[in-house]
């Protein structure tokens, strides 16, 4: 067991979605694609868990590195969510923006001065300055008292338009940007996230500094109609020059990484040796029904991580319980419609019933019986196509046609939950023959002990 699999939101630090070609591109366009010597603001979106703060760590790794480059921009973190409250938004993020600041480049004094005048207004004037603590207790060492010193003795005399012109004179001279990544917009509420943004176009709009912002545009959209009322989304293009959707893996990628993540877990590792097809198409199965994003993955393999066992121990096949574990991870609601039909089911005499033609459950000829049987558990529209499909490739319920819809269909007729539990290699332990209603007992048991 690994520790970093437990580190299901830590951003990944090993490129296995294919990002990295995307942040070469997107870097080389803010260093040299960009209008010259101006603010400039892009939106990296993407829905909770498809992988905004990795992309973003890969797009920071595609600057220059090296000190003599001229290019190399100077890179800046702030995070809105490490702070509470709208009024003091402004005044941190001069903060981190004055913490941050490259002091070993030449022109480090002069950006240190603009910056800090503007900083230094802001603490005296502005409400944002109240019962704030001084920046030596955001900062450390001679930085944060050189930067105590600047703003102490910010010119209470000058206006914040004058103080603003000398900033973006300053920061317009220099040949090189700084980039300002702000990650979890999306996690604020509403008048903090409009607060940021004020924050941005109207004080901190300065040249030569890029905003790169990660958020779910959906919910960042629904935040702002809460306070522009019904002008969210219009609210947000005035703010966003360029949206960049966050690119989607390619499958061959997809399914690496999804197969490198669960393979750390031993009950995993131990039927994808197997390598046949069975499991091949299984592990598909379940990425295309409830593996949709980076985050799914990960905490499907945390769950898995504690609970590898229980296969074994209840005589389960172990891709059946991957399938199930998976499918209590994404969508409960569709988990306990199967458990409740599985439950069901077991009490009947399906050994007789896949006897006959005429009460076969995952046959050719499936009586209308069964089908109203199935619609009682999974109405039609009620749960997505792939999750359904994913539930008949397990079961044997005929849940969908038999047509195509992106890849062929086969029912599973070895090795499903409705085998009466069969044995597979490297798991001499398990019961062979278990009867259907032990194993859903069984199962059942675990399930209840998890969610205690």
């Amino acid at each position: 067991m690994t520790v970093s699999a437990f580190a299901a939101d830590i951003p990944a630090t090993e490129d296995l979605l294919g990002f990295t070609p995307h942040a070469q591109r997107l870097a080389a366009t803010i260093l040299q694609g960009l209008p010259e010597g101006q603010s400039f603001v892009i939106g990296i979106e993407g829905e909770w868990g498809e992988g905004k703060s990795s992309f973003i760590h890969f797009l920071k790794q595609a600057f220059p590195q090296g000190d003599t480059d001229p290019l190399r921009p100077t890179l800046v973190e702030f995070n809105p969510w490490w702070f509470e409250g709208s009024d003091q938004l402004l005044r941190h993020f001069f903060d981190e923006l004055l913490g941050q600041i490259d002091w070993t480049r030449k022109e480090g004094a002069a950006i240190r001065s603009a910056i800090s005048g503007l900083a230094g207004f802001l603490q005296k004037a502005g409400k944002a300055a109240q019962a704030i603590p001084e920046p030596s207790l955001q900062l450390g060492g001679k930085v944060a008292e050189g930067i105590g010193g600047l703003l102490s003795a910010a010119p209470a005399t000058q206006s914040f338009s004058r103080l603003r012109s000398v900033a973006k004179e300053t920061l317009a001279a220099l040949q090189f940007k700084t980039i300002v990544f702000i990650d979890d917009l999306d996690r604020l509420p509403a008048s903090e996230i409009c607060e940021l943004f004020r924050v941005i176009k109207a004080v901190a709009d300065l040249p030569n500094i890029v905003y790169v912002i990660a958020y779910d545009r959906a919910i960042v959209a629904s935040a702002l109609d809460e306070v522009h009322k019904g002008r969210g989304e219009a609210y947000l293009e005035k703010i966003i020059q360029l949206p960049y959707r966050l690119p989607a893996p390619e499958s061959t990628c997809w399914h690496s990484f999804m197969v490198e993540r669960l393979r750390q877990v031993d009950c995993v590792r131990r039927v994808a040796e197997e390598g046949s097809e069975d499991v091949q198409r299984g592990l598909m199965n379940i990425a295309a029904g409830f593996l949709s994003r980076p985050r799914d993955i990960k905490r499907l393999q945390c769950a898995l991580m504690i609970s590898d066992h229980i296969p074994g121990l209840i005589g389960l096949n172990p891709l059946d319980f991957v399938f199930l574990e998976a499918m209590r991870l994404k969508n409960r609601r569709l988990w306990q419609a199967v458990i409740d039909a599985w439950s069901q089911v077991a009490y009947y005499n399906l050994e007789y019933a896949q006897k006959h033609d005429d009460a076969t459950m995952g046959g050719k000829n499936v009586d209308a019986k069964a089908k109203l049987w199935l619609d009682v558990y999974f109405p039609e529209g009620a749960f997505p196509i792939e999750e359904r499909v994913a539930i008949q490739y397990f079961t044997n319920w005929p849940l969908v046609e038999q047509q195509p819809i992106g890849r062929e269909i086969k029912t599973r007729r070895d090795s499903s939950l409705l085998d009466m539990g069969s044995v597979w290699p490297d798991y001499s332990k398990m019961p062979s023959g278990m009867g259907l209603v032990q194993l859903a007992d069984r199962y059942l048991q675990y399930a209840s002990q998890k969610d205690s």
